[in-house]
This record gives structure tokens, sequence and C-alpha cells, in this order.
């Protein structure tokens, strides 16, 4: 089930250009980080309407950590330029929403998970598949909380031109502090990763050409396995 999570405030409706600077990175990029938590200490646990309390919580939660952080609650814009045949790249102010998924697998246990080695292929179908095909119009965070046999899998994709990795934990632990309940929360927010440093506000967006080239020879290399850690909370 997909839902649009909105900041619960929203204050601005204004248009953010990328810089040289934020364009030096991939926007086609996200960082990808998954979470794994066990089930609730419960005995009730089994109840389906705990389960959806605990999905609901999460929404609830994830807007107010919008509120602290409303760049990801916007939308990536990319404008083909057909006079002179450029591009621009543009954030859209408009609280559009971060997409979040609910998932559920009947068959899957923590220790499907854990116990490999190297964490399992199929552990890439709890985030939303991010395609990289052609510029368009793109959201800036996606969240896939999957609901496993005894534990939730939190999958979030946020794009790497508005954030670098230390924003992304800064902001995954800003939520989860609001989602413990903490009434002072420790992780006060900051600003993300788009436009530091750079010396000047753009007001008309920066256009640039793209360059194709064709490659007569394409070598692969064998993918590398990825390995999880495990942590005690």
């Amino acid at each position: 089930m997909e839902t649009l999570i909105h900041a619960s405030t929203f204050s601005s409706n204004n248009i953010t250009h990328l810089t040289p600077w934020d364009l030096q990175i991939p926007v086609l990029a996200y960082i990808q980080r998954g979470l794994l938590f066990p089930n609730p200490k419960s005995p009730n646990i089994i109840n389906n309407n705990n389960k959806n309390n605990i999905v609901e919580h999460l929404k609830h939660s994830l807007s107010r950590a919008l509120n602290s952080f409303p760049l990801l609650a916007r939308r990536l814009a990319f404008q083909q330029h057909l006079d002179d045949h450029t591009f621009s790249i543009s954030i859209l102010c408009n609280n559009v929403g971060a997409l979040f998924v609910h998932a559920i697998t009947e068959d899957t246990t923590v220790l499907d998970i854990l116990c490999p080695t190297y964490i399992p292929p199929f552990v890439q179908l709890f985030f939303q598949l991010i395609t990289n095909d052609e510029p368009t119009s793109k959201l800036l965070l996606e969240v896939q909380v999957t609901e496993l046999v005894d534990s939730y899998f939190v999958a979030c994709s946020i794009n790497h031109c508005a954030v670098d990795g230390t924003s992304f934990w800064h902001f995954i632990n800003y939520w989860a502090e609001i989602s413990r309940g903490i009434d002072s929360v420790t992780q006060s927010p900051r600003s993300l990763y788009l436009n530091v440093g750079f010396p000047v506000k753009l007001i008309h967006p920066f256009v640039f050409q793209v360059i194709s080239s064709k490659c007569k020879t394409v070598t692969t290399s064998p993918l590398l396995q990825s390995r999880g850690s495990c942590q005690k909370t």
C-alpha cells in the first residue's frame, strides 16, 4: 500500500535551483539503507490491529520529522530547454510528500536475512526500485516498511543530491527519536547537504548540456556482495 506523507506544517512554496556544486553528485543516485527491528515484546503482537498501529505510528512520526526536514517532502524536477538543447534541475518546494510503502511477506524471518554471510539478494526487494533511465520528476525520499514473520524491515532511499551520508543518518536518528516518543529530541535539525558551501544563491536555474558517448567495448565486473551489521537495542 502506497501513501504520500506530507510535512504537517508547510510555510513556503518556491523553487530551489541546484548549483554546479550540487550537480557534481549524480542526481539520479539514491542512498539506500535498511534497518531491521524485531517485533515489539508484547503478547498481543499477533493481533493485526497492533501491527497496523505500528505502521500508522511510523507514518505519523515521519510526518513530524518532515516538519524539521521539509526538503525531503519535495520533488526533484528536470526541465529540458528545447531552444538550446540544455537541461536544468530544480527542487519544487511544494510539500508533495515522501513516498511511504507498507508491504507484507508471510514467509521471511529475521534469520533468513542475518544467517547468510552476505545479505541475500531478495533484501533488495524491500527497497523501492529507483529507475535511473530517463530524467523525470522524482521524489527525494522513499520509505518502505516490510512486515516479516517476526520483525520489521524499514528501508529508506534518499536522493544523493539532497543529502550526504552524514545528513542521511542525522535524519534517520531524528525520525527514530520522534518515533520512540522522546520528549526532548537530541538530534536537533540542521541544514541538509543541498547548496552547502556555494557562495551565492541561484535566482535562475543553472543550465547544462548532456553529452552522450558510445563505447565500442563494454566490460563488466562481478557485483560485490554486501554484509550487514547487528546491534542490540
